[in-house]
Parts: structure tokens; sequence; C-alpha cells
């Protein structure tokens, strides 16, 4: 995929037309988000880290009419997003602590002026990504206005890609695939899971590879049940590690994948256990196009899945999840073996992140992989790169 310069500003407004649209065809006049990423989806602005949780930045959306951004630090937002200048506005309060009547009643003016001024009564106002919903209802019953739950229009908004978003994630993926790289061949018995990590990072960083967001290393029994949990275990011979990589931004955006690898020579056993999993990944990847059901994929598995052991619905390991990936790590829609029923569809233009575990109930060890691709109405497009075909032996 072309990964040349992206035109952010056309991609903000395509995003903000696409939310129109489904507000127009959900009913909903305006929606106030504290989400994060769904403040990325409509502004740009990707939220500083410690300020995520505190409901401080908020976006007023009209489903006509001008957005408004609040933030805290507004000059510096600004200044690194020019492009808000016109829409950014000072904040009040770090709303998830300190949601006293002052802040509440400076948000519900904002939203009841800006329902007015666009000639938007009648229509619901939908909330997204606060602690303080049950306020904000409240608060506008006595004014006559509604509040809906707005998860769902704004799911329904994220949940295709636009060119420019899949370029993102690709960019991502191919930053990340070049960590997993230097992550082998830092791979050799008897180095810990935190020092593993710790030594590739230094390296990415003095070879000019960008930092992925985050490493987690898991190896041996660790891997069964699978753990996203590291704790420290020294990596033994003939371990099989986990790894997982959560690649770096890119205008909110970011790849993420698991692979598999063994420290020093692996037993037959577990190099048998690496080519199930990845006929697994394959299978269920064979599945996924425009119209088919996300439940396809786990079909498609099913009978592979068989080998390990797991029986019973209750005693089940998770051995196959289907989700959106995009801001969020896990976007809409998802499918889980462990879910009872989907009537979820793929769509083309979706870009999913399908992954597989497997390993011996009662096991050592077991093997993890997945794959970030992109829906398409004949198939899918792997974006993060497929996995090797056979399991690689690192540090020998």
């Amino acid at each position: 995929m072309d990964n040349g310069i992206i035109n952010v500003e056309q991609m903000i407004n395509k995003r903000a037309d696409r939310m129109r649209s489904v507000m127009r065809d959900q009913g909903m006049g305006v929606l106030l988000t504290f989400n994060p990423e769904t403040i990325t989806y409509l502004t740009g602005v990707e939220v500083p880290d410690r300020f995520r949780d505190t409901e401080s930045f908020f976006v007023v959306f009209p489903q006509s009419g001008e957005l408004s951004l609040y933030a805290l630090t507004t000059d510096f937002i600004a200044s690194k997003y020019p492009w808000v200048r016109g829409y950014i506005n000072q904040s009040v309060s770090i709303n998830s602590i300190f949601a006293d009547n002052h802040s509440l009643e400076f948000i519900i003016d904002r939203i009841v002026e800006t329902i007015y001024s666009n000639g938007l009564e009648g229509l619901d106002a939908g909330i997204e990504g606060s602690t303080n919903a049950l306020a904000f209802a409240e608060s506008l019953r006595p004014l006559g206005l509604h509040l809906v739950n707005a998860r769902g229009c704004v799911n329904h908004a994220r949940m295709i890609k636009f060119s420019e978003e899949v370029q993102c994630i690709s960019i991502s993926a191919e930053d990340a695939a070049k960590a997993y790289e230097v992550i082998k061949e830092e791979l050799v018995p008897g180095i810990s899971e935190s020092d593993l990590v710790e030594r590739s990072r230094s390296r990415m960083f003095k070879s000019g590879i960008m930092l992925p967001k985050e490493i987690i290393i898991t190896s041996g029994t660790n891997t069964n049940p699978p753990s996203v949990n590291p704790r420290d275990k020294i990596i033994e011979y003939g371990d099989i590690v986990n790894i997982s990589i959560h690649g770096r931004r890119i205008n909110g955006y970011s790849a993420f994948f698991y692979r598999s690898a063994a420290a020093g020579k692996a037993s037959d056993e577990k190099k048998d256990a690496y080519r199930t999993v990845r006929e697994m990944l394959r299978l269920g990847a064979g599945r996924i196009r425009d119209g088919r059901a996300f439940e396809d994929v786990w079909n498609a598995i099913e009978i592979q899945s068989r080998k390990w052991g797991f029986g019973d619905f209750s005693s089940r390991a998770e051995m196959c999840t289907v989700h959106g990936l995009g801001l969020s790590l896990f976007e809409y829609p998802a499918y889980s073996d462990l879910t009872i029923s989907s009537s979820e569809k793929f769509e083309s233009g979706m870009v999913i992140d399908s992954y597989v575990w497997g390993g011996y109930k009662g096991g050592s060890y077991g093997v993890r992989m997945s794959e970030n691709l992109l829906v398409t109405d004949t198939g899918s497009l792997s974006i993060s790169g497929e996995p090797e075909d056979e399991l690689q032996e690192c540090g020998i």
C-alpha cells in the first residue's frame, strides 16, 4: 500500500460526513462525546495520555453546523493541530473527578445552544464516554431534551475505514513488523521476558526503528492458558514464546498482532502445534469477505480446535477472536469462540484483527498468532503480513 503523505484534514472531513450521515439515519441531532478515540475521529486531535480518563476533553458535534472541541491546554493543542483553531474552546474541569453543578451546567448550555442554533429541536441528543451520563440526562429532561446512548451510532460510523485510515494502520504495521524481526534476533534462552522487551526496544531505538506503543512477551507455561500478563519468567531452552506487538500510533491508528517463536530448538510436538495453529489462522482468514458472518471464521477452524482437548463450552480456552481494529485495539464489531452466537457480518472496508490460539488443555505451552486484514468484496487483504509458515527457532 502507498505510504506517502496522508491528507489528515481530508480524512477528518470524510469521517465527520460519515458520522453526520449515521446520526441522520438514527434521528440524533447532536452528539456529546468524551471518548478519546471518537474525539480523534471527529477532530484529528489525539487526547494526551494523562488526560484520556479525565473527561476534560469533549466534543459537541451537531448533525448540521459546526462542531466545538473543548480541551485543557488549548494553546498547545492548537499549535499541534492548527486546523482546530476555529473551533477549539477552553474546557472547564476534569469532569470525571470534579463534576460539580458549574461544569455540568456549562456543558448542558453548550448542548442546548448547539441544538437551537442549528434547528435540531425534536431530535435526540446522544452521549458517549462519560461517567456522568445520568446527570446529563436528568438535567436535559426538564428542558424537553431526550438523551440517548450514542455508542451504537459511533460504532457504525467508525467500523468502515476510508483509504487514509487503512494507510495509517499499514504504516504502523510495517514498523511493527520491523520490531518483530528485532525481537526474534534478541530472543535467546536464559533471558527474562522483561529483559527481552527492554533489550529489543533499546536496539530498535539505536537502529532508528520506530518504537511500538507496547510489546508484551510471555513464554512457556505463561502461554497456556493464553495471557497478556508477563511474570518476568526466565525463557527456557525450547520454550514457546508469544509476542504481542501494539504498533505506534499514526494519526491515532495502530496495528496490533501476535506472533509465536521458539527459544532454541523446539520439539517436533511444538512444531506440529504451530503448524496446526497456522492452518487455523489461514482457514479463518479464508472465510473473511463481504457478507460472510463473523462466526463463519470459528466454524472454519472448529475441527482443528478439537485437537487441544477442550470439549465443553465452559472449559474452552480463547481460541478464536475476530474484531474491528482502528483508533482502538478492539472496535465494533467483535466475535469470539466463547460467544454463543453472532449475527454480525463482515462488510467491505472493515479492518479486522483475526486471532487464534492453540494449546493442549492443561499443557505447558500455547501458540498464538493473528493477522490484521482489510475486508473486500471478494476476500481480504493482509495489512500486517502473515505469520511464518514454520515455527521460528531463535537464539541457536
